[in-house]
């Protein structure tokens, strides 16, 4: 019984924005991937919701009924797909390629980029605008501040680990601190 998974690691970009390839920026072409399951096990339809690839791992382990695997920040996707509905949960993401250096976080239907180099902020609706092509940052200035001060606090909490080279860990405002912490 072999389950079949299509997905990918990022996006592309075609000059959406006046850039080209992976990695330059967190808009949804690079964010949006697929996410396909098929096997004997899951049923057809759509999960509509926020899901990410650190959801693959729980999702395999509940279909091959294995109960304890690797802690991490996914959760297994198969009730969504048996028709429950998927919790709310942040979608953090980043990236730090060639002169980029951007953090990202999704959360109530709204997205935040934060281009750390420059310090722009951006603010999308993604439910209304799912192609994130207004940023609404201007006119929701309270919203935004609130999503950088959560993003700069989920950030500030994680350990970020390198299975083969040992561990890599971000101190405390270390990454991002504009003198918001001490």
């Amino acid at each position: 019984e072999a389950i079949w998974i299509i997905t990918s690691d990022h996006g592309e970009e075609f000059g959406e924005r006046g850039s080209w390839g992976r990695a330059h920026t967190l808009y949804s072409e690079q964010l949006d991937i697929p996410l396909i399951f098929s096997g004997p096990k899951i049923p057809n339809g759509t999960v509509k919701g926020s899901v990410g690839l650190q959801d693959l791992a729980p999702t395999l382990l509940q279909l091959i009924d294995k109960k304890t695997g690797p802690k991490g920040d996914g959760i297994s996707l198969l009730p969504a797909m048996k028709g429950k509905t998927l919790p709310e949960r942040e979608m953090i993401a980043e990236t730090s390629r060639f002169e980029s250096n951007r953090l990202s976080l999704q959360k109530d239907n709204h997205r935040l980029e934060w281009d750390l180099k420059s310090d722009k902020i951006e603010l999308f609706d993604i439910k209304a605008d799912p192609k994130e092509a207004l940023d609404i940052s201007k006119k929701q200035m309270d919203r935004a501040k609130t999503l950088r001060d959560q993003l700069i606090t989920a950030v500030d909490q994680k350990t970020w680990t390198a299975s083969s080279a040992g561990q890599v860990r971000i101190s405390k405002g270390r990454l991002i601190d504009r003198g918001l912490h001490e």
